[in-house]
């Protein structure tokens, strides 16, 4: 696709699958050559079950797109402008409203898909370098974050050892959840978000294995006074 001129859309709605319909029989060929990937159509997913589609507008108009895309199962499509000034239009106004909430708060302005800057306030407790974020990010994207803090142990070796680490993080514009989270990055390389009472467990895990440590020294302990009888 990347050597032909081509024009983007998105379809926010799940795929049916493949069928025919008896009305775009003019799109039956295309649609079976699309199942083959022969077609100068392209269409992926992403996580949030929408789906972009590229293609090369020397040979497909919009409605024609659209015809093939019903025939699959796919709702129209929109522009990827729209999609994007929507978006940016929805992020700006909440922006415009935490500045107004929170003045002093440090702001960074943030390069949107779609050619449009948003001045988001930071948390209190971000200390992330916003200049970093784009150009050209998703506003449901843009996120805060705390300095990243590490529990560690000491090897025999005196060597520190890192069990775990965290933060505090937030995706504000996030249309499914906007709510602050820690995030825990485990030693196995997993990392995973916590809400409060999810930290209280963690704590209370840490504590329990803490005492088991505790009762293992006191066996070792008891070991050694045992063998020097």
């Amino acid at each position: 696709m990347s050597d032909v001129p081509t024009a983007t859309m998105t379809s926010h709605e799940p795929l049916a699958g493949f069928t025919t319909d008896p009305d775009a029989t003019s799109a039956t060929n295309l649609i079976a050559a699309l199942r083959d990937g022969l077609t100068p159509i392209d269409i992926t997913k992403d996580d949030t079950g929408s789906y972009t589609v590229h293609y090369d507008h020397r040979v497909f108009d919009r409605d024609t797109v659209n015809i093939i895309l019903a025939a699959v199962g796919i709702p129209p499509a929109r522009p990827i402008e729209e999609i994007h000034a929507e978006a940016a239009a929805k992020i700006l106004a909440i922006a415009d409203a935490e500045l107004a909430a929170h003045p002093g708060r440090r702001t960074a302005d943030i390069a949107l898909r779609g050619g449009r800057t948003v001045t988001a306030a930071c948390r209190q407790w971000c200390t992330v370098d916003h200049r970093a974020d784009g150009p050209g990010i998703h506003p449901e994207d843009i996120y805060h974050a705390s300095t990243e803090a590490a529990v560690e142990v000491t090897r025999p070796s005196s060597a520190p050892e890192t069990l775990l680490s965290g933060w505090i993080t937030v995706y504000p514009y996030s249309s499914t959840d906007s709510e602050p989270r820690a995030a825990i990055w485990f030693s196995s390389g997993d990392c995973e978000d916590y809400d409060a009472p999810g930290l209280g467990r963690l704590a209370a895990d840490l504590r329990a294995a803490a005492a088991w440590v505790d009762g293992l020294r006191a066996q070792l302990t008891a070991a050694v006074e045992e063998a020097g009888q």
